[in-house]
């Protein structure tokens, strides 16, 4: 028979590499249930084992997704529009094609005035 059910030779893990439903269909019609037993519950006990550690990944991989998400919708309802309109927090000249700062109060500021800001 594929599994020597006996002197237990099926091993830990070995059914992994063979398929099981049809090394069952393959043992005696004479094979008895108890002879079979440790072999079966140890693949429902490391079948359900995986299964717990898929199911754990999933969710992991699905709060994780959740706070990308979050993020992605926070960075994109703080966005800034920059028009030739718009003028610097410390010399009050138009940002232009300046390189600017942009603070979470809405202030706009060359990126070289950042210095006379921080008392530099």
């Amino acid at each position: 028979a594929v599994v020597s059910t006996q002197s237990g030779h099926y091993g830990r893990g070995q059914y992994k590499h063979i398929d099981i439903t049809r090394a069952l269909t393959m043992l005696p019609e004479s094979t008895k249930l108890g002879e079979v037993k440790d072999f079966l519950c140890q693949i429902i006990k490391d079948t359900t084992q995986q299964r717990r550690k898929n199911q754990i990944h999933k969710s992991l991989y699905q709060a994780d997704h959740l706070q990308v998400k979050s993020k992605k919708i926070s960075y994109q309802r703080d966005k800034l529009i920059i028009s030739g309109n718009n003028v610097c927090y410390i010399c009050d000249k138009k940002v232009g094609d300046c390189a600017f700062a942009y603070f979470p109060d809405q202030r706009i500021v060359h990126y070289g005035c950042t210095s006379l800001m921080h008392g530099q």
